[in-house]
């Protein structure tokens, strides 16, 4: 019975560990990032995959959203549109630098082509999504500026909103 459990407990603990990827190479981190949107009810569960400035950054977003105010993002910035049915993607160069890194990618998303490179960064000794940065002609961006100028017009919209006394 002893032998049962024990099994049973390696199991439980063993499969977060296979589920979470190769976090140890940036290529793959991003891999598994976008093998998340060819899934058929994806949740955005990725958090594991994303730096802790980028997480504040996403709950941030969502904290706004739950009070009413618009999210920081109106689309979806690792696809540079809106998200579709069908996402194929192709990781391209990658480059690192130290404790940063950055891999191409190019993705057809509905058919629509489309390219962004991903910026990661080394926290606690694993590589994590940091920034996105398109330069597609007509949508050259980065994430965190956007977030940054979502948030500020978040701010205006509270600001403006009606107080209750």
């Amino acid at each position: 019975m002893r032998r049962l459990l024990a099994l049973a407990m390696a199991l439980v603990l063993a499969v977060p560990l296979a589920l979470a990827g190769d976090r140890s190479d940036p290529a793959a981190v991003v891999e598994q990032f976008y093998a998340g949107y060819a899934q058929i009810n994806y949740d955005g569960s990725d958090h594991a995959l994303r730096s802790a400035a980028l997480n504040a950054l996403v709950e941030e977003s969502n904290r706004l959203q739950l009070q009413g105010l618009p999210g920081a993002l109106d689309f979806d910035p690792f696809l540079g549109a809106y998200p579709g049915a069908v996402v194929t993607h192709e990781i391209g160069d990658i480059s690192m630098d130290g404790e940063t890194a950055a891999v191409d990618v190019a993705f057809h998303n509905d058919g629509v082509p489309g390219t962004v490179t991903v910026e990661l960064v080394r926290e606690d000794g694993t590589w994590r999504i940091d920034d996105v940065v398109s330069t597609m002609a007509g949508k050259s961006y980065r994430m965190t500026d956007l977030y940054a100028a979502g948030f500020a017009r978040a701010a205006q919209a509270a600001a403006a909103a009606p107080t209750v006394p």
